[in-house]
């Protein structure tokens, strides 16, 4: 792990989870009244979508260390997946111990990424595969920007927030990343 995954990692972890591992509650108050500690909707669907788009450009990026030549393709490949290394966890461990209120079976369709994903596997390696790739990781990140922004406009879980406020700086660096790189990709892709 690089560096900055690995400080990226104990931010996050340390962020999400407190200092302490523990979230202070309001004096005279219990901590099963406390909203901030439990699960609706909103966390839900943070969770699921946030983990299902962070698996898919993962799963994309083993796909490019495959089959790219383009140095600069590969090294954001080895980075993403880096990085899914690093927060998945973190998220799972945020959704397996914290209370849920019961809730509705949410069904959310599949997003058009995970068709240009299918897609992008059935393109062979070269100029053409690297293009799909980018593009494919600038629409992933775009989709995972508006969800953070969604999560911190309506979502109330404290530790959730925080995963959601430091995962959108990092999202929208991955996104200059991927548009500098889509301009060297599409040049040298047949149209």
């Amino acid at each position: 792990m690089n560096p900055i995954s690995q400080a990226l990692s104990a931010a996050v972890l340390t962020l999400a989870l407190g200092a302490s591992g523990v979230q202070a509650q309001a004096p005279g108050r219990p901590a099963e009244a406390d909203p901030s500690r439990y699960y609706d909707q909103a966390e839900h669907i943070y969770g699921a979508e946030t983990l299902s788009l962070s698996n898919t450009a993962a799963q994309a990026s083993h796909e490019a260390l495959r089959k790219s030549r383009h140095p600069a393709v590969r090294a954001f490949a080895e980075a993403e997946i880096a990085e899914e290394r690093t927060l998945s966890p973190i998220l799972s461990e945020l959704a397996t111990n914290q209370r849920s209120r019961p809730l509705p079976l949410l069904i959310a369709p599949a997003p058009p990424e995970l068709y240009q994903h299918q897609a992008l596997q059935q393109t062979p390696a070269g100029p053409t595969f690297d293009r799909d790739y980018v593009r494919l990781q600038i629409a992933l990140h775009e989709r995972l920007a508006r969800l953070q922004q969604g999560y911190l406009r309506s979502g109330r879980h404290t530790h959730m927030r925080r995963v959601a406020m430091l995962s959108g700086g990092q999202i929208h660096d991955h996104l200059k990343t991927l548009r500098r790189l889509a301009e060297q990709v599409e040049r040298a892709a047949p149209r």
